[in-house]
């Protein structure tokens, strides 16, 4: 992975909705999925054949997401729901946008929510919608 750039450090006030981190990431080879099988304890590394598997997708979308923006800290997990929606070919170059879609400054705990997208050039792979709260 070569990103050079520091992420941006984000306090909560600095969040604006409709703002848009994105990551160009490195294709996933075979030896890069045969590496993930094995260590998730699967045996039969050629599984999926020529694709990507949805979950080794996920994994990498939280790694390239965490460079796009490290976000303020004390943050929890509220909720998320993923949904696969096309195969990712082994070796496509592919990219990952996380969109600010909803801020809600409440009375006990301040909510963001966003939109996560793995994309080629050609299709959306995989969508994340995420929502993470702070004490306020």
């Amino acid at each position: 992975m070569a990103d050079t750039d520091s992420p941006p450090t984000l306090l909560y006030d600095d969040i604006v909705v409709g703002t848009e981190y994105e990551i160009l990431a490195d294709p996933v080879e075979r030896d890069d999925v045969a590496r993930y099988l094995r260590a998730c304890g699967q045996q039969d590394v050629d599984l999926y054949g020529d694709t990507v598997p949805p979950l080794m997708l996920a994994l990498i979308k939280y790694l390239k997401e965490s460079l796009a923006a490290t976000w303020p800290p004390g943050g929890l997990h509220a909720g998320e729901k993923i949904s696969v929606l096309d195969r990712l070919p082994l070796g496509t170059p592919f990219r990952v946008r996380t969109r600010v879609v909803d801020k809600h400054p409440g009375r006990r705990h301040r909510f963001v929510s966003f939109d996560i997208e793995v994309t080629t050039e050609d299709t959306t792979c995989l969508h994340i919608s995420r929502r993470l709260t702070w004490a306020a």
